[in-house]
């Protein structure tokens, strides 16, 4: 079987279909992979065969603005980014998935994915990575900052809520989208970021369900795997200079503000004079090295990249932005975290990880040196804390993400279907009546 991978974001949107992919090949299956050229790199030394979908400078610019980390900004120049990549996605999906009778598999934001299934009917499985992707009247998402308390208001103004973001988003893709979608023939559609950007054959939700548990008004088609957790480990190795630190002193606390921060001066500054008050030993990774400090104490190290799966179980504690991928390899490290929430999904990751008894988090505003270093103290001093991380960490470890995505991947081309029946066993992963 061919499987068209196409991943859309940044590392941490990548990262999963890469482990992906590989657990695919491993199972006798054929790889394509459809992304930006910045990626380019990893995908071959993936082993898989690329296909270009924009480039590395309109990566690097979209990554380069500021107004990218706004809760309302950032999702207009991400919706807006995604509109006009569409067609030349949907003509990259029609052209190598006839090729190769493909599964197409894809994140949710790759819209030409989306539209190719229903003009030509390949099967899809689409890829949501964050549980905040799905809108419920009964546990719902934090979908801003300010909307933490959002499950104390009754189920009518969260309809109305929900209502209101949907016209929001539809009156930015709607008018090109269904242009784009009458050119081919096909009717006009809403809720664009609700309803219509999930296949109607498999949603795969890469988080298990003990994160994020399933509501009555989730999609029937939704698989939740679990976390993939690939970091690139088995192609990167830990830095000399850093195993070097970690073998010299206690277990440091690892600050990271995201793979695609390019605005995180303030982040690290803070990070490190925290790291002063207290004590603490740093490890600071951020491939723009322009936003580290010019002098840093000794007791705190920067790094360009380190496979978090690789680093954290020898470090104490874990600071960042929220990113799914990022938490979830925290989780599995058995580290508590402190989080630093700015747009997207990761205020409803932040939650969630509180919920959990594994995590603070600090607004924007309030990440202080004073203030990180009190959220610091508490988590790593905490026998609380301590046993969330370690009860969480054991759930991690039993799951199976890979092979429980694979499986259903599998049963979307016949003669597949019995044997991923077969691998899918007990609750964890079972679509809901």
């Amino acid at each position: 079987m061919h499987v068209l991978l196409i991943p859309v974001g940044s590392a941490g949107d990548i990262h999963p279909f890469m482990g992906l992919g590989a657990a695919l090949a491993t199972r006798g299956h054929s790889v394509t992979v459809v992304v930006n050229s910045y990626f380019e790199p990893l995908v071959r030394q993936m082993g898989f065969e690329f296909v270009r979908s924009g480039t590395a400078e309109e990566f690097e610019t979209i990554t380069s603005n500021p107004d990218i980390w706004n809760p309302r900004k950032g999702i207009e120049i991400i919706a807006r980014k995604i509109v006009d990549a569409t067609p030349e996605l949907y003509r990259l999906v029609c052209a190598h998935a006839h090729a190769h009778e493909s599964v197409v598999v894809a994140g949710a934001l790759a819209f030409g994915a989306r539209v190719a299934h229903e003009a030509h009917g390949f099967p899809l499985a689409t890829v949501q990575l964050q549980p905040v992707s799905f809108r419920s009247e009964f546990e719902s998402p934090v979908l801003h900052p300010w909307l933490t308390g959002i499950n104390t208001w009754p189920r009518p103004m969260k309809r109305a809520l929900f209502g209101l973001v949907n016209l929001a988003i539809d009156r930015v893709v709607g008018p090109s989208m269904n242009r784009f979608r009458r050119s081919l023939g096909l009717e006009s559609t809403s809720k664009f970021y609700d309803v219509w950007w999930n296949s109607p054959e498999l949603i795969i939700g890469f988080f298990p369900e003990w994160f994020a548990r399933p509501q009555p008004d989730w999609p029937a088609q939704l698989v939740c795997a679990g976390f993939p957790r690939y970091d690139e480990s088995a192609l990167r190795d830990v830095p000399e200079a850093v195993e070097t630190f970690l073998s010299t002193g206690p277990p440091p606390v690892v600050f990271t503000p995201g793979s695609a921060m390019r605005h995180g001066s303030r982040f690290f500054e803070a990070s490190v004079m925290a790291c002063n008050r207290l004590g603490y030993r740093g490890i600071l990774l951020t491939p723009f090295t322009e936003q580290v400090p010019t002098s840093l104490p000794t007791s705190v190290i920067h790094a360009d990249y380190v496979p978090l799966s690789r680093l954290l179980p020898h470090c104490s504690a874990l600071v960042h932005h929220g990113g799914i991928g990022t938490l979830a390899q925290g989780l599995a490290a058995g580290v508590p975290q402190l989080v630093k929430p700015m747009a997207y999904d990761q205020p409803d990751n932040a939650e969630r990880l509180r919920q959990l008894g594994v995590a603070r988090s600090l607004r924007p505003s309030a990440y202080r040196a004073p203030a990180i270093a009190a959220a610091l103290a508490h988590l790593t001093t905490s026998p609380n804390v301590a046993a969330a991380c370690r009860r969480v960490a054991a759930q991690a470890h039993a799951d199976r993400p890979l092979d429980v995505a694979c499986a259903a991947i599998e049963e979307l081309r016949p003669g597949y279907q019995s044997q991923a029946t077969k691998q899918r066993g007990g609750t964890q992963g079972k679509t809901r009546d």
